[in-house]
């Protein structure tokens, strides 16, 4: 039984505390009100969903000077072919109404930092038969 202890004071140690998730939960929620809100963005957009270590409840607790991610995945109607240039210049007037001074491109995403949660917007299209 004491082993069983350890493990869940490890655990408690190393998992986001409540707050935290609460804190994840509001930040992604607002992003995709936000996306569904806009209407430019809104028109491309076919669904979002978590993934990362969020999602999959495997997060650990950062350092204070760090903060944790939360990953949404935006599904869209862009063409497969455009270039990563085409779905900055997209998102750019949605990031900037929404999240202004606080994104940045992050190779194949958007990372908006916000006071406590980093977000990680990652933009791909809809396979062929969702249209």
């Amino acid at each position: 039984m004491e082993l069983k202890s350890y493990f869940e004071d490890f655990l408690s140690a190393i998992r986001p505390t409540d707050e935290d998730e609460v804190k994840y939960q509001e930040a992604h929620h607002e992003l995709r009100e936000n996306l569904n809100a806009d209407p430019t963005i809104s028109a491309l957009l076919v669904n979002t969903f978590l993934q990362g270590s969020y999602r999959r409840k495997t997060a650990v607790r950062v350092d204070e000077n760090d903060k944790s991610d939360v990953d949404v995945v935006a599904v869209t109607t862009i063409p497969q072919e455009a270039t990563p240039k085409r779905v900055v210049e997209l998102f750019t007037p949605f990031l900037n109404k929404y999240y202004k001074g606080k994104w940045k491109t992050n190779n194949r995403s958007f990372e908006i930092t916000l006071d406590s949660v980093k977000l990680d917007l990652v933009v791909t299209a809809a396979p062929s038969e969702a249209d």
